[in-house]
């Protein structure tokens, strides 16, 4: 099975050939490829959830040291090297800059921005976005003169107030296309946003490795809103997340 020849020192040497090719499938190249295609998808709703790939890659490391023991300080330093290869990757499609290129943490720092601006992407940033809207609610609601439109006969008014129990959401979200154009415009960043995604070591982390060279709640607004495939999906998701917020968020 792995190129065994006659004498220890024989198949030691056919299993060093074999390994050398199996980490040479990891090249920059490669790790570039494989990447960029998850990149491009970042914005699209997925059926079945997105694989963290650095995940991925990080149990393929650990199936190679088990069954390849004889050079563990090789397969550690090709490992080291996609890492970096994926924040670099990631660092210039999605506009922000590494500080600290430091080997410390690569493989936690590497998972996490991939989460965080990759595999995870989208989920976030709807539940950002919902969780503003929620939190406010009060101010979105009198900045657009919502008020105006509180008793409208318009037929998403009208089925928003009936199945949802808090009538200023209601509002909201029969004219969410106009909530989501106003939102767009707020001085979001980074910081933000990870603290709705993560728990502050993992925020901290991120925030002293990482830093916007784009804005990047700004740049995502701006790519859904223009794109006239991924605004209706997303004012689809949106809306029907809202709709399913109950008492808890109830204004009289």
């Amino acid at each position: 099975m792995f190129g065994y020849s006659n004498g220890n020192a024989g198949y030691e040497l056919a299993n060093e050939h074999q390994l050398s090719e199996i980490l040479a499938n990891f090249s920059s190249d490669y790790i570039y490829d494989v990447i960029d295609n998850y990149i491009n998808k970042r914005y699209e709703f997925a059926i079945n959830a997105k694989p963290n790939m650095v995940n991925v890659f990080r149990s393929n490391f650990d199936n190679i040291r088990a069954n390849y023991p004889m050079d563990v300080e090789n397969t550690n330093s090709v490992e080291l090297d996609v890492y970096k290869n994926i924040i670099d990757t990631i660092c210039n499609k999605c506009n922000v800059s590494h500080i600290d290129d430091s080997d410390d943490n690569i493989y936690l720092l590497a998972s996490t921005l991939y989460d965080f601006l990759v595999c995870g992407f989208n989920a976030h940033m709807t539940n950002f976005l919902i969780n503003l809207i929620v939190s406010e609610q009060n101010s979105i609601y009198s900045a657009l003169e919502l008020e105006n439109l509180k008793k409208s006969k318009d037929s998403s008014t009208i089925y928003n107030k009936k199945v949802m129990d808090n009538s200023k959401l209601a509002v909201i979200n029969a004219n969410l296309p106009t909530v989501i154009q106003y939102i767009s415009t707020l001085d979001i960043r980074m910081a933000d946003i990870l603290a709705n995604c993560y728990q502050q070591p993992i925020v901290d982390l991120l925030t002293s490795n990482f830093s916007e060279d784009v804005n990047i709640f700004t740049d995502f607004m701006r790519t859904i809103i223009s794109n006239q495939y991924l605004f209706p999906e997303y004012v689809t998701e949106l809306r029907l997340r809202i709709q399913n917020i109950r008492g808890e968020y109830k204004w009289a």
